[in-house]
């Protein structure tokens, strides 16, 4: 279901983060319709605050696929420490691309941005990949690159 919550960038004091990287699902990953996957982002504490489990990431908008609507700090974050943060996810049944955003929220309930785009994404193609054969026709590659993760 495509739907929004209200976006806006509250000022906050001391919190602030960057990117590090997809530690699972990289953009553009193929899924198969329905498959359950957990995405897992890589993200380093650039404020002077410390992040405690009071923190969390709120889903915001796109295609929600099965996502909560937050998913608390997995432990405390000092300043220059970074943490791995996962959400348990479902592709959806009909095949295309599929995007959706995440924000990270301090423990007052204000959202604070990641460097450069403000937010954390998953971005899946629901369906197999195709290649092109000399003579035209597509051919579905053998094998799917979304694998599930253990808990």
């Amino acid at each position: 279901t495509q739907t929004t919550k209200p976006t806006s960038w509250p000022a906050t004091s001391g919190d602030a983060a960057s990117f590090v990287a997809d530690v699972t699902v990289p953009d553009d990953t193929y899924a198969a319709p329905g498959d359950k996957f957990v995405k897992t982002w890589r993200i380093k504490n650039t404020g002077t605050t410390t992040w405690t489990p009071a923190y969390a990431i709120v889903w915001i908008q796109g295609e929600k696929m099965g996502a909560p609507d937050e998913v608390p700090f997995p432990k405390q974050v000092r300043p220059n420490e970074e943490m791995d943060i996962s959400v348990s996810l479902t592709a959806p049944s009909q095949a295309g691309t599929y995007q959706t955003f995440f924000r990270l929220q301090n423990e007052g309930g204000q959202y604070f941005k990641l460097d450069g785009s403000g937010d954390l994404w998953v971005k899946i193609i629901v369906g197999l990949p195709y290649t092109v054969t000399p003579t035209g026709t597509e051919v579905p590659e053998p094998t799917r690159t979304v694998t599930a993760t253990p808990n």
